[in-house]
């Protein structure tokens, strides 16, 4: 679920309520976890970027 203007991405803010509040863009992941630990297989690969813009 997306909650917010998709065109407000704050990557500075760790507060739910300012985020909120300023209509920040936020997405619940809540469902994504509920499916991954509900999953029947034995091993699962969650890969990430490492580095953002790697200098």
């Amino acid at each position: 679920m997306v909650i917010g203007d998709i065109r407000k991405i704050n990557l500075t803010t760790s507060s739910f309520e300012t985020i909120i509040k300023k209509d920040f863009m936020y997405v619940d992941k809540s469902r994504f976890i509920e499916n991954f630990l509900d999953s029947p297989q034995d091993a699962q690969i969650i890969a990430r970027q490492r580095r953002f813009e790697k200098a």
